[in-house]
Formats: structure tokens, C-alpha cells, sequence
């Protein structure tokens, strides 16, 4: 495994450009994995056409070539993703500015053996206008307005061609009062267009709304110098790609979900206290999705509405100038999808006997040891109870929970060499939550400990 980084600059443009190679051949349990050869690598440029004006190209691609085992064959699958944009930011005043530009990212997937083709590709350009000023002595305004038009091409196993446009006009808007208030207040309103054949003939448009407006309206408030409320609520969508083919090779049926839009509607509220020596956050949230595909009994693709809450809580403790610990916990505390007629499938929310894998908590811990000036220690644990998935027929499906522990070092030789080395998946869990009753999940292909040896080159 390598890595190179370069990077340089002038008074008019500045470049950075890094690669990175990864040779793998596997002889060792699971026998499912033969090798694998990862490559990528990243350039990006910037060009100042004069003081008010800069552009900046991005280019990102990647390579995997995996080799696998599976019912005694060896089988390839090779993915590839990419990722260009250019953008042009140019400064009317000193408190107005432009900002437009075009991105493009690409995915592929292709696996012979079992007769995957599939790749995703989105086409964004936009246009916005920022300004930022103040309104009085205790009142600023920051805000911006602009356009988006999106071009998603979704190709599936050489059976499903779908192309979807979206077009947007947005706005953002934030009032900061005195220092210690601030209000934000946004709306989206998207026009959508789909595009869709199955084996070559196009299919329906059973667009359920071709057309959804999405706000935003928030405020955050510092109660003392070191104590910050917020809440918010915000609407949105997407478009849930994945349900064209996911069911199989049957059209979507307009007796079912047809090609609804997803929308969701998110409430939140938390606080955060800073310390002299880290802080503490702590959120709870509320989540409804509305129009999520699920396959029903027969070829219909119904509709159902999923609820979600749950708590999250980041803190941070700079116990010394050498140590350091950051904590992350999470709790969904309901889960829950609903049929159009109001019944409940159980937690159910995509077809089947599958259902929703929702633990009590998950926790994570890590740590930052500078030993000496040279020796820096680290450690991170993950550790997640077990949960119970009701299934459609009313079956459970009961798991274990289980912990991940990973550790590493790194000793600078001189300013310009490092030696690197880590072990992940101390304690070589590899069920990572055995089924206690029902379905158990395949795990055959899971690693267990990996040990990791490396350097770093600096000139």
C-alpha cells in the first residue's frame, strides 16, 4: 500500500496532486478472497484570473480490481468512481459575490459471474449569488439565491435505463442579531422529469408529484458565553434510485408506490457546551420519511411512511496537552414503518422477512497519546449492543452486540519520515453480533485482525 502527495504554488495558481496504489493477494481464512489492486489518485488546480477572480478544476478517479472465490470459481468484479468539477467564484463588492460551476460524478460496478452491470451517473451545473452585509449596528444579513439543474443517468444489469432531471431554485438566508442570535431561514422549490425504460420500452410516468417546495427555518441562541441552544425543522427529498431494478425486473406498478418521490421532514433541537478544555454536544432528533418503496406481497411496490427518533451525543476532553479523548454516542430510540392503510409492517422496510437492524446504542471512544515529541499512540473502540427485528411474519430475529477495537502508532524518525503501524480488529470479531434466534447473516467474508505496517516520506 503507497501513497505520494505533491503540492505547489505562485502568486497566480497553486496545484496539489496525490496517488495512491494498494496490491493485495489473500491466502488465509475465509477462503473466499483471492486479491484485490486499488488505485486512485487526485489533482486539483487553481488559477487566479485577478483579485476578484479564481477558478478551481477538481479531478478524483479510482480503480478496484477484487478477485474472488465463490463456489469453488474464481470470479473478478471490477468498480470504478470518478469525480470532476470546475468552479468560478468572482467578487462584486465587499459584501456580494458569484459562484457557479458544473460537477460530474460517475460509479461502476460490473461482476460477469452473477450478470452485474451498474452505474450511476450525475451531471450537476449551478449558479448562485452570496451577499453578506450588515443591516444596523446589532443586525447582520447573510444570504444567497441561485439555480440547480441535476442529470442522474441510473443503468442496471443492461435490463433498466432510467435518466432523471431535477431542476431547483434555492435560496439561504441567515439574520445574526447582536452577537449571541441567529435565525436561518431557506426554501427549494425542484421541478422533476423522468426518463424510464425496462428491456428498452419506456414505462409509465407515474410521478406521484412532479414538483415538491423544501424549507428550512432554524435559530440558535448563546444562553451564556459558553452555552449554544439550536433547533430546527427542514423538509426534503430524494429520489431513492435504487428501487428501479432493486424489486427485481418487474415495471413498477402503478397500482403500488409508482415512481413517488421521497420525502422527509427532520425536527431537532440541542446544545452545546464549550469548556476550557473540550465540549460537550448533545442532540435529539425526529425523522419522517414519506413515499419509501417497499415490496409488497405479488409484483406491487407499495408505499410506506418510515418514523424515526433517536439521540446523539459528541464530547471532546483535552485532559493534558498530550492526551486527548473524543466520545460519540448514538441511540435510535424508535423505529417504525407504516402501510398507506395504517397498518404496521413490523419495522419492515424493504420486502420480505427482512427486517430493520435498530441496536439499543452504539458508542465509540478513541484516544490520542503524544508519548513523546516523536511517539504519538492512538486508540479507538466502537461497541454496539444487539438488537431484536420484528419480520413481516411476526417472527423476531434476535442478535448479540459486540465491540471493535483498533490501535496504532507512529514514530517520526527525523521531520521528513514517520514509521507507521496500527492493528484493526483487536479482539478478531468476525460475526460482529452472533444470531442468537432467526435469519442469521452470512459472514463468511469478514477479515477478523488486520495488521498494518507503513511510512511516510516527506520532501
Amino acid at each position: 500500500n503507497g501513497q505520494a502527495e505533491f503540492a505547489s504554488s505562485g502568486e497566480k495558481w497553486d496545484y496539489y496532486v496525490a496517488g495512491n496504489l494498494l496490491q493485495a493477494d489473500f491466502d488465509g481464512d475465509p477462503d473466499n478472497l483471492d486479491g484485490q489492486h486499488v488505485r486512485g489518485g487526485l489533482g486539483k488546480f487553481g488559477l487566479n484570473l485577478s483579485d476578484d477572480t479564481r477558478l478551481e478544476f477538481l479531478g478524483i478517479g479510482s480503480r478496484s480490481e477484487t478477485d474472488i472465490i465463490r463456489s469453488g470459481n474464481l470470479e473478478a468484479i471490477r468498480s470504478s468512481s470518478n469525480v470532476y468539477a470546475v468552479t468560478a467564484d468572482h467578487r462584486l463588492t465587499d459584501s456580494s459575490s458569484l459562484r457557479g460551476g458544473f460537477f460530474h460524478n460517475d460509479s461502476h460496478t460490473l461482476w460477469n459471474a452473477r450478470g452485474r452491470d451498474r452505474s450511476i451517473n450525475n451531471n450537476t451545473a449551478f449558479a448562485d449569488y452570496y451577499l453578506d452585509t450588515p443591516l444596523s449596528p446589532n443586525l447582520r444579513y447573510m444570504g444567497s439565491v441561485g439555480t440547480e439543474v441535476k442529470r442522474t443517468e441510473y443503468l442496471r444489469d443492461n435490463q433498466w435505463d432510467a435518466n432523471f432531471t431535477d431542476v431547483s431554485l434555492k435560496s439561504e438566508n441567515t439574520l445574526r442579531i447582536y452577537d449571541n442570535l441567529a435565525v436561518t431561514a431557506g426554501l427549494r422549490h425542484t421541478w422533476f422529469e423522468n426518463d424510464i425504460k425496462l428491456n428498452g420500452v419506456d414505462q409509465a410516468d407515474n410521478l406521484a408529484e412532479d414538483q415538491i417546495t423544501s424549507y428550512e427555518l432554524g435559530v440558535s441562541y448563546s444562553v451564556l458565553k459558553d452555552t449554544r441552544v439550536r433547533a430546527s425543522v427542514a423538509s426534503g427529498y430524494n429520489r431513492f434510485f435504487e428501487k428501479y431494478g432493486n424489486f427485481g425486473s418487474d415495471a413498477l406498478n402503478p397500482n403500488g408506490a409508482g415512481d413517488e418521490i421521497v420525502e422527509s421532514l427532520n425536527y431537532e433541537i440541542g446544545v452545546r457546551q464549550s469548556f476550557g478544555f473540550g465540549y460537550l454536544d448533545v442532540a435529539l432528533y425526529d425523522i419522517e420519511q414519506d413515499g419509501v418503496p417497499r415490496r409488497a406481497s405479488g409484483a406491487a411496490i407499495e408505499s410506506v411512511t418510515v418514523k424515526q427518533r433517536g439521540l446523539e451525543i459528541e464530547g471532546l476532553v483535552r485532559a493534558t496537552k498530550d492526551l486527548t479523548f473524543t466520545a460519540n454516542f448514538m441511540k435510535v430510540v424508535d423505529v417504525e414503518a407504516i402501510r398507506a392503510d395504517g397498518s404496521s409492517s413490523g419495522g419492515n422496510i424493504f420486502f420480505g422477512a427482512n427486517g430493520v437492524s435498530v441496536p439499543d446504542y452504539q458508542l465509540s471512544f478513541q484516544t490520542t497519546y503524544a508519548l513523546t515529541q516523536d511517539i504519538n499512540l492512538w486508540g479507538l473502540v466502537y461497541h454496539t449492543t444487539g438488537y431484536q427485528a420484528e419480520n413481516l411474519d411476526g417472527t423476531i430475529t434476535d442478535r448479540e452486540g459486540f465491540t471493535k477495537l483498533d490501535i496504532g502508532a507512529s514514530w517520526w524518525v527525523k521531520p521528513s519520515w514517520a514509521l507507521r503501524a496500527r492493528v484493526e480488529n483487536v479482539f478478531d470479531e468476525r460475526t460482529f453480533g452472533s444470531t442468537i434466534s432467526g435469519t442469521s447473516v452470512n459472514d463468511g467474508g469478514n477479515l477478523g485482525t488486520v495488521f498494518w505496517i507503513g511510512t511516510d516520506y516527506t520532501f
